[in-house]
């Protein structure tokens, strides 16, 4: 069935764009809970280039790593985005079987870094308005009435445009926030944090932000907005994982270890999007 499907593209202009609102039209309605048919969550973005739509995640919240060898996590996920009113309005729905999504080669995953895509719709051409026009692949199943928003590949900054001090802004579905005896939030609802970025490895490939991400966080969008030009704001990648702060206790007496406290150090791991943008790439070619 054919669908139409706006990605917005930003024209920086002369005039200031306020990234706050670029985050609130854009980035948040292109936010997703992957929710797994057997329980438990993840999050992930929406890309879209000009050929397919594409969900950008983490590649643990789709594939399992047990000896070296990789299986699903589950074979079939939900992915409930919100287009108008991420806050106070009714979401939208996908079925995504991920056994067929795979055979399919839909689903594509890099083999080192923690990132994968999974190609939702391929883009069939535009309306008379710009809009683009496209039909779901075959492993996806549209629920509900609406098509989902997305980030367009203009609006993703790589690695060389990162600049350690830059803001960033994680968004998520962090459901071990919640507690059951108290009801303070609808956790089905996206959560943003803001941070910094706090370090760049050039020969890893990675990026560390000073801002706590939790489990459901993983394989959210994260966002960075350059200290220089403040309407410079873009998708620089997805949470990967928090980083632990450990605390070893030792006997004087023993002189051994007797106590590992673990805590969660307040900073995340980013994968860069490019890597996300080689596995479009291939994508592409696939027939």
């Amino acid at each position: 069935m054919t669908r139409f499907f706006i990605i917005t593209v930003i024209t920086l202009f002369s005039f200031h764009v306020s990234a706050q609102k670029v985050l609130v039209d854009i980035f948040i309605p292109g936010t997703v809970l992957i929710k797994y048919s057997s329980g438990g969550s993840a999050s992930g973005v929406i890309v879209g280039d000009s050929s397919y739509m594409y969900l950008v995640t983490a590649r643990h919240c789709f594939l399992n790593e047990v000896n070296k060898k990789l299986s699903l996590v589950d074979s079939l996920a939900f992915l409930v985005y919100y287009v108008n009113d991420a806050f106070g309005g009714k979401s939208d729905t996908l079925l995504v079987n991920l056994s067929s999504a795979f055979r399919q080669r839909d689903l594509l995953f890099d083999p080192v870094n923690d990132i994968a895509i999974l190609t939702i719709a391929k883009i069939t051409g535009y309306t008379t308005t710009g809009n683009q026009i496209f039909n779901y692949t075959n492993s996806t199943t549209k629920l509900s009435k609406l098509a989902p928003g997305g980030v367009s590949l203009d609006l993703c900054l790589d690695f060389t445009k990162v600049d350690v001090g830059d803001d960033c802004t994680i968004i998520g579905y962090p459901s071990s926030l919640q507690i059951n005896s108290i009801n303070d939030y609808d956790f089905q609802r996206p959560l943003l944090r803001k941070g910094a970025i706090a370090g760049k490895d050039k020969i890893k490939g990675s990026i560390i932000v000073d801002c706590p991400s939790y489990q459901g966080n993983s394989g959210g969008p994260v966002f960075a907005t350059s200290i220089y030009n403040k309407s410079n704001i873009g998708l620089i990648g997805v949470v990967s994982r928090s980083i632990l702060h450990v605390e070893q206790l030792e006997s004087s007496y023993y002189k051994t270890t007797v106590s590992v406290n673990l805590a969660n150090s307040g900073y995340t791991v980013v994968v860069p999007i490019e890597f996300a943008e080689a596995l479009m790439a291939i994508r592409r070619t696939i027939k």
